[in-house]
């Protein structure tokens, strides 16, 4: 068993060396050991020591005192990566969050709205359903950028909505639904 063993070993050996391109007769005629031989790694000797020039510490600085890093305008980072990577488009400012307000006035609606909440949420920024009966509870109507209901409310960014079954029954109306929420949510590109 022992020597069926060892021969395979040697073929695949001899299979792997031959694959590499090394000459394999140096190997086909040694035998395999029958335990593991340790092999002492060698330690690598230290570098010599480079001569320095010793000049004397300048009199009033102290290598522990702050240096004031040069101001600029724009960061360290901002600058670095611009110089190495020119195609990528950094961002300074954050820009706003969004929030958008949709209404729900009609509960047979409120799937269809469900759903355009979901579709504005994944792509866009956070959406807030809210029922139409308890708008009386929103004090400061400032936090939503956009109000989407199907009523005319007191807020200055809105969109009245037609009819849901207007939606429901007509892609055209949809599209241009969504088209006019993205231009009232998504920067312009210049």
């Amino acid at each position: 068993m022992c020597n069926v063993m060892q021969s395979e070993l040697l073929q695949l050996v001899s299979d792997t060396l031959s694959f590499l391109d090394v000459d394999t007769r140096a190997y086909q005629d040694k035998p395999v050991p029958s335990r593991p031989v340790k092999v002492e790694p060698k330690k690598a000797a230290p570098p010599p020591p480079q001569p320095q020039s010793h000049t004397p510490p300048k009199l009033g600085s102290s290598p522990l005192q702050k240096q004031a890093p040069p101001k600029q305008d724009t960061p360290l980072i901002f600058s670095t990566i611009q110089k190495h990577l020119p195609h990528i488009r950094l961002v300074e400012k954050i820009p706003q969050m969004h929030q958008v307000a949709l209404i729900v006035f009609e509960k047979d609606d409120l799937l269809f709205l469900k759903n355009l909440a979901k579709a504005i949420q994944d792509r866009i920024c956070p959406v807030k359903l809210l029922d139409g009966e308890k708008l009386d509870r929103i004090k400061d109507w400032d936090i939503f950028t956009l109000v989407i209901s199907q009523r005319e409310l007191p807020v200055n960014q809105k969109i009245i909505l037609a009819p849901i079954t207007t939606y429901q029954n007509n892609v055209e109306e949809k599209k241009m639904l969504w088209s006019t929420i993205c231009q009232h949510l998504l920067p312009k590109s210049s």
